[in-house]
């Protein structure tokens, strides 16, 4: 009796297996649960997006850029002359197809008018592909495009 519920027990478990494996790959891509789910508010304009965060006393936010001016930064940094360096990743996750040009790049936002806000952008560095880090420094860019850390130099 012990094998014959025992057997019986193993079928349903391989059944549910089964079954559940079937409901994962029908669902592959989308998840709906958990802290990785789209959220469930509209997105805040770039304009009142500082007013929904919380700073210790004697600091503020302020909107420097946002989209269209910049796209899908990864990482910044500022330099010496007040300009923000925004690497941008387009290639994530698969990285460019073979023969194709990738389209990371490198941009420079300044505020030329002294208002607070970017008002000219000018592209520094493109054709990168994956590069999810950098840092100013000895006259250019260090960008990080695994295997590789580069040494783009600022000749401006």
């Amino acid at each position: 009796m012990k094998s014959i519920v025992s057997t019986t027990f193993c079928a349903l478990c391989v059944c549910l297996a089964l079954v559940l494996n079937a409901i994962t790959l029908s669902a592959a891509g989308r998840q709906l649960t958990g802290p990785h789910a789209p959220a469930s508010s509209q997105p805040v304009p770039p304009t009142l997006a500082p007013a929904t965060f919380s700073v210790p006393d004697g600091f503020e936010m302020r909107l420097f850029a946002s989209e269209p001016d910049v796209v899908n930064p990864v990482a910044m940094d500022w330099d010496e002359r007040g300009r923000l360096w925004v690497l941008e990743l387009f290639e994530y996750p698969q990285g460019a197809k073979r023969g194709e040009k990738p389209r990371d790049r490198i941009r420079i936002l300044e505020d030329t008018d002294a208002d607070g806000r970017a008002d000219t952008s000018t592209l520094f560095a493109d054709g990168l592909n994956l590069a999810t880090g950098l840092l100013l420094g000895n006259g250019g860019v260090y960008v990080g495009q695994a295997p590789y850390l580069l040494f783009l130099e600022d000749t401006d």
